[in-house]
């Protein structure tokens, strides 16, 4: 291997570490702004942390929970199914995920009148 490509495997590397940072970080963004009920903020920082797979689970699920508060069921359906797609931390996580995927469902089919 050369010098080189010693490198990039580094930069690489970094790069990976930055991003999971920055994922912690909007993570840690998002149940402030939550907390203090700037929900814009929240969702803007939760979607950059979905991109990371270690919190895309987490960050989804709550999207599509923020979107279903909001009555956005379309936009709920679809982040709570990239929630679904992603390894859940536990099963009672998945179980619950399920659920509120099945209650967004249902809601969508009655608004559509299906």
């Amino acid at each position: 291997m050369s010098d080189t490509d010693d490198f990039q495997d580094f930069r690489d590397a970094v790069s990976q570490h930055a991003n999971r940072d920055d994922a912690e970080q909007q993570m840690k963004l998002a149940r402030t702004c939550l907390d203090m009920g700037m929900t814009d903020d929240a969702i803007t920082a939760l979607e950059t942390a979905a991109d990371a797979p270690r919190h895309r689970f987490e960050a989804c699920a709550m999207l599509g929970r923020l979107y279903r508060d909001r009555d956005d069921l379309p936009r709920a359906a679809e982040w709570l199914e990239r929630a679904a797609g992603a390894p859940a931390p536990s099963t009672e996580a998945a179980r619950a995920l399920l659920a509120d995927l099945n209650i967004v469902r249902a809601l969508r089919a009655r608004d559509s009148g299906d």
